[in-house]
């Protein structure tokens, strides 16, 4: 018996939190579709989590079997992880006005809940996202208070990416961010 490790890369929502599925892709290639894959994407920006995790498996040389091996609380072990928020452009206080306007049902609008509200700076890009009409539990006839939307301002440590996670923030580049690249590239995990 040989105990190898397995290198794999989740993609989950950070934010609007238990939106869409866990999902594991095998390159920037697979992160890309998954990204063109997501509705909520049309309508407003998202965060999500992209993670390195490292699992191990018993490989049984002779049954021609692999078994894998619970560890870390039965959890695999995530190793590395970067957190992109995906965007068509940056947005600012004006977007989140026409937003909020355009999608007012009536006289009533969607509730903002704003987070690090002393940060706000009107010149400077923010991040709103919210759940859509798209999520199951959130219907299109559903009251806008159940569909809030969260604002805050952008730090330099977000990263913002356009869906061929092009970087935005915080500075254009217009190339794939290189936290994204680096971790991408490590596709093994040697065992000591």
């Amino acid at each position: 018996m040989q105990i190898e490790p397995v290198v794999t890369f989740v993609v989950k929502y950070a934010e609007p939190e238990n939106y869409g599925r866990e999902q594991t892709v095998n390159d920037i290639d697979g992160l890309k579709q998954y990204i063109n894959c997501q509705g909520l994407g049309q309508h407003v920006s998202y965060a999500l989590n992209v993670a390195r995790q490292v699992y191990f498996i018993a490989v049984i040389a002779n049954r021609n079997h692999q078994y894998k091996l619970a560890k870390n609380d039965g959890k695999d072990i995530q190793t590395d992880a970067v957190n992109i928020i995906v965007a068509k452009k940056l947005t600012y206080l004006s977007d989140l006005q026409e937003y909020v306007k355009k999608n007012a049902l009536g006289d009533a609008c969607q509730d903002v809940n704003w987070k690090n509200f002393a940060q706000f700076d009107t010149t400077k890009p923010i991040f709103f996202t919210g759940p859509y009409e798209h999520n199951g539990s959130f219907l299109p006839d559903a009251p806008v208070r159940e569909r809030p939307l969260v604002c805050r301002p952008l730090t330099d440590s977000d990263i913002v990416v356009d869906k061929d996670l092009k970087q935005l923030w915080p500075t254009k580049t217009n190339e794939i961010p290189s936290a994204l690249r680096a971790m991408f590239r490590k596709k093994t995990e040697m065992i000591k």
